[in-house]
């Protein structure tokens, strides 16, 4: 095992990054003795960005603290200028609200601070941020600047699956008939967290293309605590024209949320890591509405796209482009055969979604006409994903993800 040393500002917990790989078997930090500056060899300078404001000099100085970078001692600043230590920023769960302008802000204050020796690192979930750099800085700039990415909390719930972690939330339903078609009673789960656009538009496709009451559905609405979306239709529908047939629709769904299968949300990421084996018992597939859809700033994935996966259920992402193809490049079988998929590429996000919408309608059709050759044309995929994801799952993430952080990182330590 490579353990590769760092300090971390004694005042921020070391991160989402470091919180997720400490259970890596080939690579770990270590944390220096007494969080110094070893006294041999370079190391690694871990800044956890929990509040993305302690990034942007000018809101520092409102609240009344030291930005970031001045925080740290004339020493290790020192070590970071001349390159012995490398400048690692972890933007853990802050990343998709960064834009190129912030970037471009930030990245003078450093241009100021360090030198061409120095190494900035940024990790983070969205694995679209070097497109937020891609600017030019006066002169071309000097400091020397790389971007890995890494998955929060697909890392942590692959973990509460695998069936060798010690932490499997379905080790005992080993034998749980998953896909027992006796059990099903509607054709669609679709759950909804925190009201962003996309999952009002998805609520409010199902109700046009009468399948509410043929679905079990989560939206909260206004009840949500982490609401960033929904509130002005007219607005939505103004910018999303080529969606405006959901409107009336849309109008609906706002008089009848919140609709509640699973437990309303309360603070921080508290559905995250929990599932109701029932919902998926009673359903034929899901509708996975990610965090992120419209804005092209942000690409990544998180546990809501694993969920239905590691628990045999077939599947739809309404996310990013591609979404469904970095599903297949970790292993999962996305039952493109009966799904097709055809949206998965379209950059475009109205037309990603009416391609949704036509798939979407190519399975329900499907199911109702004939549910025992649905049933067995998944049989496969299901029976492929839930073993993967009990005994394979964990290893691939790791090997493709986040040893590739770790062996960036080495390299930049000369380890």
């Amino acid at each position: 095992m490579k353990i590769l040393p760092f300090i971390c500002q004694s005042n921020l917990i070391p991160g989402f990054f470091y919180q997720s790989t400490c259970d890596n078997p080939s690579y770990r930090l270590g944390l220096a003795a007494n969080n110094l500056p070893p006294a041999e060899g370079k190391y690694i300078v871990l800044i956890a960005v929990m509040d993305i404001w302690r990034l942007i000099r000018s809101s520092t100085q409102q609240y009344g603290v030291p930005f970031f970078y001045d925080d740290l001692s004339p020493a290790v600043r020192a070590d970071v200028k001349n390159g012995r230590a490398i400048l690692v920023l972890d933007l853990s769960n802050e990343g998709p609200v960064i834009s190129t302008d912030f970037f471009r802000a930030l990245l003078l204050e450093m241009e100021a601070c360090l030198s061409s020796k120095s190494r900035l690192l940024f990790v983070s979930q969205n694995r679209n941020l070097h497109g937020l750099m891609l600017f030019e800085l006066p002169n071309g700039g000097t400091v020397r600047i790389e971007h890995l990415h890494y998955d929060y909390f697909i890392k942590e719930f692959a973990v509460s699956i695998d069936a060798g972690a010690g932490k499997s939330s379905i080790t005992a339903l080993t034998h749980h008939p998953f896909y027992d078609q006796s059990k099903k009673r509607k054709l669609a789960l679709c759950l909804n967290g925190a009201t962003h656009n996309h999952r009002l538009l998805t609520c409010a496709a199902l109700i046009h293309m009468n399948l509410l009451d043929e679905s079990l559905v989560s939206y909260h609405g206004a009840a949500s605590p982490k609401q960033t979306g929904g509130n002005d239709i007219n607005a939505l529908f103004e910018q999303f024209n080529k969606l405006s047939f959901l409107k009336e629709s849309a109008h609906e769904l706002i008089k009848l949320s919140p609709l509640f299968i699973d437990r309303p949300l309360g603070l921080g990421n508290d559905l995250a890591f929990t599932f109701e084996v029932d919902h998926y018992d009673q359903t034929y597939f899901s509708i996975v509405t990610e965090t992120d859809f419209f804005c092209g700033e942000v690409d990544r994935l998180t546990e809501k796209s694993f969920k239905p996966a590691c628990l045999g259920h077939p599947f739809f992402i309404v996310g990013n482009p591609a979404s469904i193809a970095a599903m297949e490049s970790f292993g999962f079988d996305c039952f493109r055969d009966v799904f097709r998929h055809s949206y998965d590429l379209t950059e475009d996000p109205e037309d990603r979604f009416c391609l949704f919408l036509q798939d979407l309608a190519h399975v329900v059709a499907f199911i109702k006409n004939s549910p025992d050759d649905f049933v067995r044309k998944v049989a496969y995929g299901v029976s492929h994903n839930l073993h993967f994801a009990r005994f394979g799952f964990l290893n691939q993430y790791r090997m493709t993800v986040e040893n590739a952080v770790f062996e960036r990182m080495a390299y930049h330590l000369g380890l």
